[in-house]
């Protein structure tokens, strides 16, 4: 896009995101830029709330995806698409791509492989419709960074792609861990013990009609 025509932009609110005020689509691409910001708080009130280190190990598997975009950005050193509207810095790989490159990954390969039983098979279907959100979802924060003029369809899609790859490869390293106890190991740690840490890391959510119903068998 020539500099002549591009759109005037300016930040939203207290955020840095640039945006173009005249585009009916740049609210919602704003909120899926702050995507990243908001999986980040989820994961810290997962923690909060239940001291399930399973947690700790996303969030610090998503850090380690956002340093190696760092380091991915030094090394090729691309620029950003429109330099001129949205300012310096590289743009290869997008690092909200990467983010939700990993995100999906990771959350799909627990849905099919630690969420599976056997015995709940015929439940195949939800997990069609798990995955299927997970894609929408890193599908909408990829063509948000587009829209936005952050990056180029090409950055995305090789964001997408290293964070799909880093979140398999971290995932069959922590499942590797869990065999081998060191994930429990870190649950046995002083501080763990008082702050209450414990793995779920390998079970499936229970659903919250069988919490009610155990919590109204009880009472």
């Amino acid at each position: 896009m020539p500099n002549s025509t591009l759109p005037h932009v300016i930040p939203f609110d207290e955020t840095l995101v640039l945006y173009n005020p005249h585009d009916p689509l740049a609210l919602p691409c704003i909120l899926l830029s702050l995507s990243p910001i908001l999986i980040l708080a989820f994961y810290l009130s997962w923690l909060i709330i239940t001291r399930d280190i399973e947690s700790v190990v996303v969030a610090g598997g998503q850090l380690l995806n956002e340093l190696s975009n760092k380091i991915l950005k030094r090394l090729l050193k691309e620029p950003r698409p429109h330099a001129a509207l949205i300012g310096p810095g590289y743009g290869m790989p997008s690092a909200h791509a990467q983010f939700a490159g990993f995100f999906c990954a990771y959350w799909t390969l627990r849905v099919w492989v630690r969420w599976y039983n056997p015995r709940n098979a015929h439940r195949t279907a939800r997990r069609i419709i798990y995955t299927t959100a997970l894609l929408a979802a890193a599908a909408a924060i990829c063509a948000a960074r587009v829209r936005l003029h952050y990056h180029s369809v090409e950055q995305t899609a090789v964001g997408f792609a290293v964070g799909a790859l880093l979140a398999t490869l971290y995932f069959a390293a922590v499942g590797i861990a869990r065999t081998m106890g060191i994930v429990h190991a870190v649950t046995r740690w002083p501080l763990c013990r008082r702050l209450y840490i414990h793995d779920g890391g390998s079970d499936a959510p229970e659903p919250l009609y069988m919490q009610y119903s155990r919590v109204r068998r009880g009472s």
